[in-house]
């Protein structure tokens, strides 16, 4: 099975390619404290995994100590990431270094990208709830309204 192919199936999403670009909170394993580095992934900015694991590994080497370049990518669910089609809107990855087993804590993020992970959910939620006239049934509508129709 290819990896475009087991990342959707593990997501449960529709089209694995996405055109435009992700916001997502990358991780430090094992390190509770760490809130995260933000970074915009789209696959017109790295061209490949290996480039965003080099950026990756940039930029954590400002924040925490790597004991080796970072070699893989998982989420917090444990499921791997092995190319950019895999990313997801408000995914929250732990960088591991090579040969370094995934650690589970209670990770926590940093403020700003809760706040979007929220706002994002809440646009969801509306797109979701939004409905025509048309479809919703009589019952469904207030009592007040209902005296009315």
């Amino acid at each position: 099975m290819s990896d475009q192919s087991t990342c959707s199936a593990s997501r449960g999403v529709g089209p694995p390619l996405h055109k435009k670009a992700l916001r997502v909170c990358f991780l430090r394993n094992g390190d509770r404290h760490f809130k995260g580095v933000n970074m915009v992934v789209s696959q017109a900015r790295f061209k490949d995994i290996s480039a965003l694991l080099q950026e990756v590994t940039d930029s954590l080497k400002r924040h925490v100590v790597l004991r080796s370049a970072i070699a893989n990518f998982r989420r917090t669910d444990g499921s791997d990431l092995r190319s950019l089609s895999c990313f997801s809107e408000t995914d929250i990855v732990i960088c591991c270094c090579k040969n370094e087993e995934i650690v589970s804590v209670n990770y926590s993020i940093n403020k700003d990208f809760q706040r979007m992970v929220d706002s994002c959910q809440r646009w969801r939620q509306r797109r979701s709830d939004t409905g025509t006239l048309e479809c919703m049934k009589s019952l469904d509508l207030p009592e007040a309204i209902q005296l009315y129709i």
